[in-house]
C-alpha cells in the first residue's frame, strides 16, 4: 500500500477503537471542562488579565493532551497488537495515523471547550481570526509533540509520569509561543503585535513536525 493509503488504515482503525471505547476523548473532555469550570467559577468571569487568561488556555489544554494523548500507543502495548501493527504499516504512516487520530481528539476538545471557555470566563473584545490561526498552528504542534511522546514513553512502567517530564521540554517553547500570541489576541491587538508569536509557531511546527517523523523511525525498530 501506499504511505496514504497506510496512513487512512492506521487512521480508521484509531477512530474505530475510539468509537467502541471512548477512553481518550472522554478523558480529555472531562479534565478540560472541569479544570475551565472550576476557575471560572472560584475567579468569576470578567476578573482575569488577557496574559492570565492565555496562559490558563493553554496550560489547560497542555494538561488535557498529558491525560488523553499519551495513551496513543498504550492500546497496542496493552492487547499485545504492536507487532500486528509493525506488519500493517510503515514507521511514517504509523506516526502520521496516530498524529491525526491525535489532532482530531484535540480538535473535538476544542469544539466544546472554546465556546465555554469564552462564555465562562467572559471573554469579549477578541481577535478571532488571529485566535483561530494560533489555536491551529498550537494544535499541530501540541499533537506532534505528545504523539512522539507518547511513543517514547509506551513501553515504559511509570507512563504517566514520565510522559509529562519528557513532553514538557518539547513543548514548553510552543507554549511559551502560543501565550504570547494569545494574550495579544485576548487584548484585541492587531496582525502586528502578534506577527512574532505566529512566525514562532508556525517555525516550531515545522521543526517539530518534521523533526518528530524522522525520530519516530528510530522508536519504533526499539
Amino acid at each position: 500500500m501506499s504511505w496514504a493509503a497506510e496512513t487512512g488504515a492506521i487512521l480508521k482503525k484509531e477512530l474505530r477503537s475510539e468509537l467502541r471505547r471512548r477512553w481518550s476523548s472522554a478523558l480529555l473532555l472531562l479534565f478540560g471542562l472541569v479544570t475551565v469550570f472550576v476557575v471560572s467559577f472560584s475567579l468569576g468571569a470578567g476578573s482575569l488579565t488577557p496574559g492570565i487568561l492565555s496562559a490558563f488556555f493553554w496550560v489547560t489544554l497542555f494538561f488535557a493532551s498529558t491525560a488523553g494523548l499519551s495513551r496513543s500507543f498504550l492500546k497496542e502495548e496493552e492487547t499485545k497488537t504492536i507487532l500486528a501493527l509493525r506488519l500493517l504499516a510503515g514507521p511514517a504512516a504509523v506516526f502520521w495515523g496516530k498524529f491525526f487520530f491525535n489532532l482530531f481528539l484535540l480538535l473535538f476538545l476544542e469544539l466544546v471547550l472554546v465556546p465555554l471557555f469564552f462564555v465562562w470566563l467572559n471573554v469579549s473584545g477578541v481577535n478571532l481570526s488571529g485566535f483561530i490561526l494560533i489555536l491551529a498552528l498550537g494544535s499541530l504542534g501540541l499533537v506532534a509533540g505528545t504523539t512522539l511522546s507518547a511513543a517514547m514513553v509506551a513501553k515504559a512502567e511509570s507512563k504517566g509520569v514520565l510522559f509529562v517530564i519528557l513532553a514538557f521540554p518539547i513543548l514548553a517553547p510552543l507554549l511559551i509561543f502560543a501565550m504570547a500570541g494569545t494574550k495579544a489576541v485576548f487584548a484585541g491587538f492587531g496582525w502586528e503585535q502578534m506577527a512574532n508569536p505566529v512566525k514562532a509557531l508556525i517555525s516550531y511546527v515545522a521543526v517539530v513536525g518534521a523533526g518528530s517523523s524522522i525520530l519516530f523511525d528510530f522508536i519504533w525498530e526499539v
